[in-house]
C-alpha cells in the first residue's frame, strides 16, 4: 500500500494529467507515464480505484462517450475543486522540494524530484516557470 505523501503525489499528477484535457483513464496513466520518463507507472489496480475515488470526492467529473459502433469509453475531466486541490498540492510540493533542495541540494533531471518538477512544469503559474529556471521566488 502507498503512504500518504506517494499517494497525494499520485493523485496530484493525475489530476494535472486531467486538466490538459479530457482523456480516459489509460490515456491518463500513459501521459503521467511518457512525462515521468517512465518512473510513475500507474497500475490498473492502482489507477481506477484513484480515478473512481478523485471523482466521488468531486475531484474529476466523468462522462461516457461512443467511440465505435457498440463501444463506450468513459472520459475524466478535472472539475473546478479538482483545480483548486491541484494548485493546493502545487504549492505543497513547491515547499517540500525547496525544504528538501536546501538540505540535499537541486534534485537531478532524473531522480524522482526531478521527474516531479518536469511533469509540473507546464503550470502556467510564474513561480513554478521561475523555480524551474532557478532562481528566487523570494520565499
Amino acid at each position: 500500500m502507498k503512504n500518504n505523501f506517494e499517494s497525494d503525489m499520485t493523485e496530484m499528477l493525475l489530476l494535472h494529467a486531467a486538466g490538459q484535457g479530457d482523456a480516459g483513464g489509460y490515456d491518463l496513466s500513459q501521459q503521467v507515464l511518457e512525462r515521468s520518463k517512465g518512473h510513475f507507472d500507474l497500475l490498473e489496480g492502482d489507477l481506477y480505484p484513484m480515478l473512481h475515488r478523485l471523482e466521488r470526492e468531486g475531484l474529476l467529473d466523468s462522462y461516457w462517450s461512443e467511440i465505435a459502433k457498440d463501444r463506450r469509453r468513459k472520459f475524466y475531466r478535472i472539475t473546478a475543486q479538482g483545480q483548486m486541490l491541484l494548485e493546493s498540492r502545487r504549492e505543497q510540493w513547491r515547499q517540500f522540494s525547496t525544504g528538501v533542495n536546501g538540505v540535499i541540494g537541486t534534485p537531478q533531471s532524473t531522480g524522482l524530484l526531478g521527474r516531479l518538477e518536469l511533469i509540473l512544469s507546464t503550470s502556467s503559474t510564474p513561480s513554478t516557470k521561475s523555480i524551474r529556471r532557478g532562481e528566487s521566488t523570494g520565499a
